[in-house]
């Protein structure tokens, strides 16, 4: 991997074998917060639906593998995202 930057130091690129990945200038992504594009911070992205909440407890039952929330052994002080549950 290989990371590149314009002379003037803003713009920033990153390549692997034949795949190519870059980032606009700094100025362009300071103005996409102006225009909301945002979309996970939209009002209504703030809570799950009642169909959302159902499918994350199907997700976690079929797909967690490792909860360090419950894991007080290596963590005694649960992390403020814990709380939350």
């Amino acid at each position: 991997m290989r990371c590149l930057a314009a002379a003037s130091g803003r713009r920033r690129a990153a390549a692997y074998g034949r795949h190519h990945a870059g980032a606009p200038p700094s100025s362009v992504l300071s103005s996409w917060g102006k225009e909301r594009r945002y979309w996970w911070k939209e009002k209504d992205m703030e809570e799950l639906t009642v169909h959302q909440s159902h499918q994350l407890v199907w997700a976690r039952a079929h797909h967690l593998v490792y909860d360090y929330c419950v894991d007080t052994d290596r963590f005694p002080v649960q992390p403020p995202e814990c709380a939350s549950r």
